[in-house]
Formats: C-alpha cells, sequence, structure tokens
C-alpha cells in the first residue's frame, strides 16, 4: 500500500512539473501542423501530384467548453469520394481532381453537406480565422468610393464588435459565420436555409430567425443550424435531438427537461452575443441584469459561501457597466422580448447587446450547474449534490494526516469546497490560487532560510558524525521542500492556470490519473517537510548543547527547552483542536 502511494505521488510530480512544458508544447505542434498543412494545400495548388488530399486540421480531440459545443455527428451512410466532384463521374475521376473538388464547398452536392442540428459554439468561432500571410500590391482606387465588399444579393454584411465578419439575409432572417463572398456559396447557403424553414414550416413564424455555422472536418462539411426563439429565449430544432448529441456526457444529474431550461437560455444569449447586428436591448434585460447584479453584490457581502460568478470588485464595476443605451427603447409585441429587433441604423447598439447578452449567459448558465428552480437546487457553495469518495475514512490517510502535522486534512478540506460538485466557482478559484501561491512563497522563504542555517550548523568546527546525519536529513527535506513549492508554483502561475475551465479539466485528469488525495499531499510536503526540518536541526543543537556543554548549561538549558516543549505540544494540541472542529 506505501509502494503504491509513493509511486501515485511520483506520477503527480511528473504530471505537475510538466505541466506548463505540455501547454508549451502542443501550442507548438499546433502551429507546425498548421504550417503543414500550408505547405502541402501550396503543393497541391501548383499540380502536384499527391495521392491524397492533406487533411484540414481544425482543432484538438479535447472536447469544447461546456459553455459552448458543436457536435459533429458521424454520418451513417458513408458517401462515395467520386460525389465530392459533380463534374467527373465515379470511377473516372482522378485523386487530384476529387481532392481538389472536397475542400470547395461551392462545388459540393448537396448530399456532401452533413446538415445537424447545433448550439453556438466558441471553441470553433474563435479557432478557425486564418490568414495565408501572403505579400500583394494592391492598388488602391482614385477617388472616396467605399472601399468594402459588396456582398451578395439578398444578403447584408455587418462587423461584430470584436472584429469578425458576419452576414445576415434579409428575406430568410438567416445568420451565418462562413465568408459567402466565394461564387455560389451565397446560394448554396439559402438553398439549406429555405430546405430547413419548409421542414419547421409548423413551428417557425415570418420573424424567427435561422443560423448556419458551416466547417469543415477531413473531406466533408457539416452544416450546423439552430432556430432562434425570442419570446422563449431558447434555441430550438425542427426535429427532436438528445443532450449528449449537443453538449455531450457532461451534466451529471440532468434527468428532466425542465432542467435544460436554463441551459438553452445560455445558448440563447450566446446567440445574441455572437449575432447582434439589427438588435437593441430593451429596458427590461437592463433592469433584469441589475436586479441580479445588485443581489449577487448582496449575497457576496453577507455570505462566505457564495454561489455569485464574479467577485466583489468584479460586481461593483459591473454595475457601473451596465447602463442603458440612450435614446427610445425600440418596443416589441412581446414584452417578455429582451432583445427587440432594430431596423432603424439609429436605434441600433451592438455594443450594448453584446455587453448584456454575456454577463446574462454567465448567469443562466450558473443557474443551470446549481439546479436553479429545481428540488435539488444547490443553495450554498459548501453544498455536495452528490455522493462524494470519503478520503478522511482511510486508515493511510490518518497516518499521513498524523506525520504532516494535520495539514492533509486543511489540504483535503480546501480542495473539496473549490471543487464541490467537479464545479469551479471564479472568485474562489482565484482565491484559492492566491492563497496557495502566497503559501508556498513564504515555505520558500523559510526553507531558504533553513537551508543556510543547517549550511552554518556544518561549517561549525567539532560537530560529530552522528549530527552531521542529522543535519544533512534535515537539509534533505528542506531541499525537498524548496523544490515541491517551487513546482507548485511554476503550475499555478500559469495564466492559462487561472481560468476555471482549464483548472476544471486539470483537475479531472488528475482525479483519474492519480487521485484528488495525492495532490492534497502534495500541498501538505511543504509545510511538513520544512517543520521535519526544524525539527531534526532542533534535535541537533539539543544534542551538541547536552553532550559537549558544562553542567550548569546543561540545568539551565533543561529547564528552557522542558518548558519550550510544553509550549509546542500546547501547540499542536490546539492544531489538532482546529483541524478536528473544522472537519
Amino acid at each position: 500500500m506505501m509502494f503504491k502511494l509513493i509511486w501515485r505521488l511520483v506520477r503527480l510530480f511528473k504530471f505537475l512539473l510538466a505541466f506548463p512544458s505540455r501547454l508549451r508544447l502542443l501550442s507548438r505542434c499546433n502551429a507546425a501542423l498548421g504550417r503543414l498543412v500550408s505547405l502541402l494545400r501550396s503543393f497541391r495548388g501548383h499540380k502536384s501530384t499527391f495521392p491524397n488530399s492533406p487533411p484540414h486540421i481544425l482543432c484538438s480531440d479535447d472536447p469544447p467548453p461546456p459553455a459552448h459545443r458543436v457536435v459533429h455527428f458521424s454520418d451513417p451512410h458513408p458517401v462515395d469520394p467520386s460525389a465530392d466532384n459533380p463534374g467527373v463521374s465515379g470511377p473516372t475521376a482522378s485523386p487530384e481532381q476529387s481532392a481538389s473538388a472536397s475542400t470547395d464547398p461551392t462545388t459540393q452536392p448537396k448530399s456532401a453537406w452533413h446538415v445537424r442540428p447545433g448550439v453556438p459554439d466558441g471553441e470553433t468561432r474563435y479557432a478557425k480565422r486564418k490568414n495565408e500571410g501572403k505579400y500583394d500590391k494592391l492598388p488602391i482606387p482614385s477617388g472616396k468610393q467605399s472601399l468594402a465588399e459588396l456582398p451578395p444579393l439578398g444578403w447584408e454584411r455587418f462587423v461584430h464588435p470584436e472584429g469578425n465578419v458576419l452576414f445576415y439575409h434579409t428575406e430568410l432572417h438567416v445568420f451565418t459565420d462562413i465568408y459567402i463572398m466565394k461564387d455560389g456559396l451565397a446560394d448554396r447557403i439559402v438553398s439549406e436555409a429555405r430546405e430547413l424553414k419548409d421542414k419547421a414550416a409548423g413551428l417557425a413564424d415570418t420573424q424567427t430567425e435561422l443560423v448556419l455555422n458551416v466547417t469543415e472536418r477531413g473531406k466533408k462539411w457539416y452544416c450546423h443550424y439552430y432556430f432562434v426563439d425570442h419570446v422563449n429565449r431558447r434555441l430550438w430544432w425542427h426535429t427532436s435531438v438528445t443532450v449528449d448529441k449537443l453538449f455531450g456526457k457532461q451534466f451529471r444529474g440532468v434527468t428532466q427537461l425542465s432542467q435544460l431550461e436554463y441551459l438553452l437560455e445560455a445558448c440563447y444569449w450566446s446567440h445574441c452575443q455572437y449575432y447582434p447586428y439589427k438588435r437593441r436591448p430593451s429596458e427590461k434585460v437592463f433592469s433584469e441584469l441589475k436586479g441580479m447584479l445588485s443581489y449577487a453584490k448582496a449575497d457576496k457581502m453577507t455570505s462566505d459561501t457564495s454561489l455569485s460568478p464574479f467577485a466583489l470588485d468584479e460586481l461593483n464595476s459591473l454595475l457601473d457597466v451596465v447602463n442603458p443605451p440612450s435614446g427610445e427603447f425600440s418596443r416589441s409585441a412581446h414584452p417578455q422580448v429582451l432583445m427587440t429587433c432594430a431596423d432603424d441604423a439609429a436605434l441600433q447598439d451592438e455594443y450594448s447587446v453584446c455587453i448584456a447578452a454575456r454577463l446574462m449567459h454567465i448567469f443562466a448558465r450558473n443557474k443551470f450547474i446549481n439546479f436553479h428552480g429545481q428540488e435539488c437546487a444547490r443553495l450554498d457553495a459548501d453544498v455536495y449534490l452528490f455522493d462524494e469518495e470519503h478520503w478522511e475514512d482511510w486508515m493511510v490517510f490518518k497516518v499521513l494526516n498524523f506525520f504532516l502535522f494535520w495539514s492533509l486534512k486543511e489540504h483535503t478540506m480546501r480542495l473539496r469546497r473549490v471543487w464541490a460538485n467537479h464545479i469551479i466557482i471564479r472568485p474562489r478559484w482565484k482565491d484559492f490560487v492566491t492563497r496557495v501561491t502566497d503559501e508556498l512563497t513564504r515555505y520558500t522563504t523559510f526553507s531558504t532560510i533553513m537551508l543556510a542555517t543547517n549550511m552554518a550548523f556544518l561549517a561549525a568546527p567539532g560537530v560529530t558524525v552522528p549530527l552531521q546525519f542529522i543535519i544533512y536529513g534535515s537539509a534533505l527535506m528542506t531541499i525537498t521542500s524548496i523544490v515541491v513549492s517551487f513546482v507548485l508554483l511554476n503550475v499555478y502561475a500559469h495564466p492559462k492556470f487561472v481560468d476555471p475551465a482549464t483548472a476544471t479539466k486539470i483537475l479531472s485528469d488528475i482525479s483519474k490519473k492519480v487521485g484528488i488525495p495525492y495532490l492534497a499531499i502534495t500541498h501538505s510536503l511543504p509545510m511538513a517537510l520544512l517543520i521535519w526540518a526544524i525539527s531534526l536541526f532542533f534535535i541537533a543543537l539539543v544534542c551538541r548543547i547536552f553532550v559537549e556543554a558544562y553542567p550548569v548549561v546543561r540545568i539551565i538549558f533543561g529547564i528552557v527547552y522542558f518548558i519550550l516543549l510544553c509550549f509546542s505540544s500546547m501547540s499542536c494540541m490546539i492544531l489538532y483542536f482546529f483541524a478536528s472542529s473544522l472537519a
């Protein structure tokens, strides 16, 4: 059992040590693969004889963040590779022609596009922007004419406040983020939109919005769609779809449809944030948003276990930011509609829409993960909705807790609080990282001083061999404490580790590979090793005094050491009572 414990601690130490370099390695590999794909495509453009077209790598195989995900369904009916080029009949098509046609969505037949239900996807939105980096001598025309590209007939082009280009079809009320300036692509989008609206004819009205997001995966093109219901603040599809197909098996405890209301509302607000064109937030959305921010601020000020997704200083700043736009609000036939349509350009305010939609998305998702409005609603950050494994009952845990001076139990409770129900609350996580970083910095300073003290003791004349071995043990423990502190500081100081989504993924990996109890042991080592180092130095100092000093000096120091031993024992008892009361 002890060998297994040591082996798992070694694996955890290697995982933490390789964490920053692993992130840098992944980013470098991703960049290298991107350059390789660009090089292969340039060779293919110069009539190179590749047997097959190189794969187009979009992103890693890791699942997207819980807040945004589009699920790519596997096609049950394989597509004939020859069908990728409609101008060539099956067996007579050359590999080069098939490869060239498969990467162009405008030349593919209707069966080559796989239309699937989807949700607003933040990962592909921010990951797919690429630039070939070519240099070109563009002539600037004379005069004052606009240099902006004109969209195809029936489409309107607009730029999101973040900078990406989006397109809107005025007749069909269709949004898309794919660049439709290529010949035939706009007509293909319109054709797919009409077909989807015909299938949902009994459910959609004339003002129903439709979003089509086209992505490439290998040699296939996927068109993910969803309809938008502004009255009920949710997304919908013309066919039934299961939760795991859209979001994956990541929502534990969701067994009723009523629990999905806030999840679909969070997706709705993501849609409003991604497509703010021709919108203006109503007065009600700012009133509701200010109410939620004010309540979260009061809850944060009066409770240490608040479920607020923001810290107190952030709430103060957000209350100053959330202000209704100037001018009259756009009216809607439905009072509950919070994002009204504003055809007048003077009433459009995409910046206010993005601000309100982003904050509303955060609050809606926070309600969903805490089972807001359900029988098992989580009202406190320290409440555990699911059965958790009690590590404190292990005999090995109790023995280690004693030898680690009861710090193991404290760090276990910290990890339980910050990762209750496998959910990380952002303000709590930031406080946890700050507290751990400060403690590790102090332990590093104390260990450095202790190491210098050990070296000074060894440099003193007349140190016997047994005392040297004791000081060597103290020095080794001090060095180990410094190394463990440096490794943990390197992990917690990484910019990505501050992000709750990244922290959730890392803690999940640690839980699967070695277990959270071993992470608590690692956090306990710097302080425990430092205390053991001080204890060994104390023993060496006592032996040096009582063996080589005069009898009078022994008596005086014996009385002093006895008093110090009593105080130290009392401190250990108080520490034990504190640890027991906090359990």
